[in-house]
């Protein structure tokens, strides 16, 4: 558990394209933006990978840091071609 906490925490650490940045995945989504709103919508992303984390970690290893096997059982599929 300690393992996964720490790379999730270095993952929501990166700096991923945001809106108004050409690798954006859905630019279509977000008008043009004024560098301020650019600003604030990173860091709101960046904010909600970080929760997203705080609360996927506590749901998918339990209390004592073994891994839930209900959750567990999914990483042996293939999801849209991908292995986890």
């Amino acid at each position: 558990a300690q393992e996964a906490q720490r790379r999730l925490e270095m993952e929501a650490q990166k700096d991923y394209p945001g809106p108004g940045d050409p690798n954006f995945p859905f630019p279509m989504l977000f008008p043009q933006l004024g560098t301020g709103d650019r600003d604030n919508i990173k860091a709101y992303f960046k904010q909600l990978r970080q929760e997203t984390t705080t609360r996927l970690l506590k749901v998918i290893y339990n209390a004592d840091g073994t891994p839930n096997k209900w959750w567990f059982q999914f990483s042996k599929r293939k999801f849209m071609n991908k292995s986890m």
